[in-house]
C-alpha cells in the first residue's frame, strides 16, 4: 500500500519546470531565486512543486538551494527527442505511486473512468488529492509516451515480441541493435526495454558515453522496478 510521501504534490510538468530552471541557473539556487525566475512566490504550492520534483530524482534540496541532478543534465542535454523522452521517463518511474500504477496496469488499458476510486481504494490516496493525481499521473504518461490515447500502456504492443527478443539476442541477428552501414559509415545502437524503443547514431567516440548513460537508466528502472515487486510481495 502506498505511503503519503511516495505521492507527488504537483505535476511532472512543474516538477520539469523547477529543475530546469535550477539547472539553468548554474545547476544550483535558492528557492526563491528559482521561484522568482518561474513567476512565482514562495509559497505552499511552490513547496509542493519542489517536493515532486525531488521524487521525480531531479533536484535535491539542500537546506534551501535546489541542486538539478545528473538526470536533468541527461535530460537537458540530450541529442535527440527520443533520448530525452527515454531519460524523462526514468524521472516518472522516480515517482512510486507511478511506478505502482504502471505496475498494475501494464498488461491492459488503464481504467480512466473510475481510476480516481482506484487510486482510492487501491493506492490509498486521499479522497481529496485523489481526482487531481489522477490528471497528473495520465498527463505525465502520455508526456514521455508511455499511455497511448486509447489508455492502453507502450509495453502492450512489446509484450507479444519478447520471447523473439531473447531469441534475436542469441542469434546472428544481434546486428540488427548495432549495425554498421558500408555505405553510409554510420554507425548505430537500439536499445529496448519493455517502456523504450530508442535508436542512437554513432558519429563520434563520444556519443558512446550516452549509450552508457542510456543503458545505466534502463539498469537503474530495472533495479528499481523489482525492489519495488520485492517490497509489494512481502
Amino acid at each position: 500500500m502506498s505511503r503519503m510521501k511516495d505521492f507527488p504534490r504537483a505535476s511532472f510538468k512543474k516538477a520539469m519546470k523547477l529543475a530546469e530552471t535550477a539547472y539553468s541557473l548554474g545547476g544550483e539556487a535558492s528557492v526563491e531565486t528559482c521561484a522568482d525566475q518561474m513567476n512565482m512566490k514562495v509559497s505552499g504550492a511552490f513547496t509542493s512543486i519542489i517536493s515532486t520534483a525531488v521524487k521525480h530524482g531531479l533536484i535535491v534540496n539542500k537546506k534551501g538551494n535546489l541542486e538539478s541532478t545528473a538526470l536533468t543534465k541527461l535530460i537537458v542535454n540530450a541529442y535527440d527527442e527520443n533520448e530525452k523522452t527515454t531519460y524523462m521517463r526514468e524521472a516518472f518511474f522516480n515517482m512510486p505511486l507511478y511506478s505502482q500504477i504502471y505496475e498494475k496496469f501494464k498488461s491492459t488499458k488503464l481504467p480512466h473512468e473510475k481510476f480516481d476510486k482506484i487510486l482510492i481504494r487501491e493506492f490509498d490516496v486521499d479522497e481529496k488529492q485523489a481526482s487531481r493525481i489522477s490528471g497528473w499521473f495520465i498527463e505525465a504518461a502520455k508526456s514521455v509516451n508511455i499511455l497511448n490515447s486509447d489508455f492502453s500502456f507502450y509495453s502492450e504492443g512489446e509484450s507479444a515480441n519478447d520471447t523473439s527478443d531473447e531469441t534475436e539476442i542469441k542469434s546472428p541477428e544481434v546486428k540488427d541493435s548495432y549495425v554498421k552501414d558500408i555505405a553510409s559509415e554510420v554507425y548505430s545502437v537500439t536499445i529496448k526495454a519493455p517502456f523504450l524503443d530508442v535508436s542512437i547514431n554513432i558519429k563520434e567516440e563520444a556519443h558512446f558515453d550516452a549509450v552508457d548513460k542510456l543503458l545505466k537508466v534502463v539498469k537503474d528502472s530495472f533495479v528499481n522496478l523489482n525492489k519495488l515487486n520485492g517490497t509489494e510481495d512481502d
